[in-house]
């Protein structure tokens, strides 16, 4: 069979980069594009290469005949119905799998992975983190191939180049595939609103609708790091068998910065200290955080709060009656809301912001107003940064100061208390 490949598939193909994230519009060939790529590897040597789809179902009904429709007759191939898998004689394999499935991602090392439809993995830090490892033996590529779903993961794909010399990213319209008649697209244009049609077919990144802060804007995702003659507060969204958000908020005179962000599942509270105190600040003049801190646990008799006093961290934490009473202070902050871009961390904030929504409305509901935003994974960074919000409102501002003196310390000036005006010494 004769493939001809369209300009940019073999701008793409040609590539020399060893992680590629080409994010194209929809019936532009990215799927037939990853399947003959697959095909080129696995004829090259024995090579396990697989295809993931966000779906086992979905990778079936996506590739799978696809699969069959370009491998070469000179393949000799074996195809397994049961199990999605393709062997060849020089002992390749071509396996499909779905991303819905981890487990099935983990302890076979592999020499070439494409995953399709990135942008929709309903976990994809859960799918990377098991397939990951599989590719350090061979020091093996990969793509991310998709079509852009919000500001998800697969926009923080995208960027990647800017900071990893190993990722290279494409981006191709449906315009770009000359075998589409450019007429049916400039019919599609006309009956889709502009969001849609920009985002399926123009491969544009927006934010999706319901976003509950979309009045921030992302250009404020840039270089603003920890200022030492700022305050500087950490608030907390601890999660209960999910994730638990740590925000360090800096509030000053021009605007708020978020300057560092993390976030991890299944850890004590001494790991989050250990997080804590490893940051280059100082001790936080703020801490806050979700009042639900306050419950005791059954085993332990004590709360999250009252461990963290225990080491040194009192948290400020007052109940919320409505959701909606923690997001309207949130809402006062985004126009002069500014994210670190430097702080590694800072890119799953920003992630947070973009896609944190409100489920889709129902036509047939009556009143929506009051609903609560979707509890997913970009709701505990915006949790965490709304009960800053919440609980900073109400702390006055401490009066600054004047330092009269030192006392103590030594030779060296070691280990000196200041004393202010009045007497008293420092803290």
């Amino acid at each position: 069979m004769e493939v001809r490949l369209s300009p940019w598939q073999t701008r793409v193909l040609d590539d020399p980069h060893r992680f590629k994230v080409i994010n194209v519009g929809r019936r532009a060939g990215k799927t037939v594009l990853c399947v003959l790529k697959l095909l080129i590897e696995a004829g090259e040597g024995k090579r396990t290469c697989w295809y993931v789809a966000p779906t086992y179902k979905q990778a079936k009904n996506i590739a799978w005949s696809l699969l069959k429709e370009y491998c070469p007759p000179a393949f000799r191939a074996q195809w397994n119905e049961t199990d999605l898998t393709c062997r060849l004689p020089n002992g390749s394999v071509i396996a499909l799998k779905g991303a819905d499935n981890p487990d099935s991602l983990r302890g076979v090392g592999i020499d070439f992975a494409v995953f399709d439809e990135v942008a929709f993995f309903a976990d994809w830090r859960q799918a990377w983190e098991a397939l990951r490892p599989v590719l350090v033996d061979s020091k093996a590529p990969a793509w991310f191939v998709s079509t852009p779903n919000g500001f998800n993961h697969f926009y923080g794909l995208y960027d990647a180049r800017l900071s990893d010399p190993e990722f290279e990213s494409f981006h191709y319209t449906s315009y770009d595939n000359p075998y589409l008649d450019a007429a049916e697209l400039d019919g599609l244009r006309e009956t889709m609103d502009a969001r849609s049609f920009a985002q399926e077919f123009l491969a544009e990144f927006s934010k999706p609708s319901g976003t509950v802060y979309a009045e921030w804007d992302p250009a404020h995702f840039t270089p603003c790091p920890y200022d030492p003659n700022l305050p500087l507060h950490v608030s907390f969204d601890w999660g209960v068998n999910d994730a638990t958000a740590m925000v360090w908020v800096q509030p000053g005179p021009g605007g708020i910065r978020v300057v560092d962000y993390y976030e991890a599942r299944d850890a004590n509270v001494e790991h989050y200290l250990s997080v804590l105190r490893a940051k280059p600040y100082r001790h936080p003049d703020l801490f806050t955080g979700d009042h639900a801190g306050n419950q005791r646990s059954l085993v332990t008799g004590t709360s999250v709060i009252d461990l963290l006093s225990r080491k040194g961290v009192y948290v400020r934490s007052k109940p919320v009656k409505a959701v909606e009473d923690r997001i309207r202070p949130a809402h006062a902050t985004m126009a002069r809301l500014f994210v670190n871009s430097d702080a590694p961390g800072c890119s799953r904030f920003r992630d947070c912001l973009l896609n944190y929504r409100y489920p889709e409305k129902k036509t047939t509901a009556a009143n929506q107003d009051n609903e609560e935003p979707m509890h997913d994974e970009y709701s505990h960074g915006m949790n965490a940064y709304e009960y800053w919000c919440y609980n900073e409102a109400d702390v006055a501002p401490r009066p600054k100061r004047r330092i009269v003196g030192y006392s103590g310390g030594d030779a060296m000036g070691y280990g000196r208390v200041p004393v202010y005006a009045g007497g008293d010494p420092g803290v």
